[in-house]
């Protein structure tokens, strides 16, 4: 798994785009929704549960994750596409939202919130 940093969102938006894994030297890590599979159907940190329901209702549907921390902060669906909700963590979450929202902007995907 690369380590990258999370001042690079162009970075960030490459391994989107190729649905690589990364890891940061923090908290902030992505990887295909196959490798966290128990924490995607059990454990989702920080996440209000009706995006959790949402989350766990469409598993077979997600096909990559993007947590900070425990909490998953970006996913693709592959009917929906990449979803990133509109939600307040810490101040460092923030900053990994805004890392991601800038990637997928990088990228021109669209995402929901």
């Amino acid at each position: 798994m690369n380590t990258i940093t999370t001042r690079r969102f162009d970075v960030i938006a490459k391994h989107l785009a190729n649905r690589e894994a990364f890891r940061t030297n923090g908290a902030l890590r992505g990887d295909s929704a196959f490798a966290p599979f128990d924490a995607l159907l059990n454990g989702h940190g920080r996440l209000p549960a009706d995006w959790s329901r949402t989350l766990q209702a469409r598993w077979n549907l997600i096909d990559y994750v993007v947590w900070s921390y425990a909490t998953p902060i970006c996913w693709r669906d592959k009917e929906a596409g990449w979803v990133v909700p509109d939600e307040h963590y810490s101040q460092t979450t923030s900053v990994h939202q805004g890392r991601i929202q800038a990637a997928l902007a990088f990228l021109g995907e669209d995402y929901s919130e």
